[in-house]
């Protein structure tokens, strides 16, 4: 049982640590943004089907936390990378000068890095319990 609960462990963070490679895309805006979303609600499952950790991840509440970082994915976060792309592409109603340009880089900037956030938190809590779990 011990073996099962290690691999579940490892999957999991293996994939939560895949999603670190799709946020660079976004401030270079290859190949699009809309990458992110899909794989962190991709996680949801996986908390919820694991058999043999799904109790200390549900009594955490980490799949509440996960849930709340996937709510705010798909909804803040891809509002300001929309609006973003939107006025670069000048489909809004602005001067596009280096000041709006500047504001924009900003706006795309903290986002990012709003994510990176979240995501290393969520990351950091999953090995700290995994770590507790299985006595490491």
């Amino acid at each position: 049982m011990l073996d099962q609960r290690k691999a579940e462990w490892k999957e999991l963070l293996i994939k939560v640590a895949a999603i670190e490679e799709i946020i660079p895309f976004i401030t270079s805006g290859l190949p699009n943004y809309k990458l992110l979303e899909p794989a962190v609600l991709a996680i949801l499952p996986l908390l919820r089907g694991n058999i043999f950790i799904h109790h200390t991840l549900e009594s955490s509440g980490f799949i509440e936390r996960w849930k709340s970082f996937g709510q705010y994915v798909s909804g803040e976060f891809e509002a300001r990378i929309r609006e973003d792309n939107d006025l670069r592409r000048g489909l809004l109603d602005f001067n596009l000068t280096s000041e709006v340009l500047t504001s924009s880089a900003q706006i795309r900037q903290n986002a990012e890095s709003e994510v990176r956030t979240r995501l290393h938190g969520l990351r950091d809590e999953l090995h700290t319990l995994a770590q507790k779990e299985l006595k490491i």
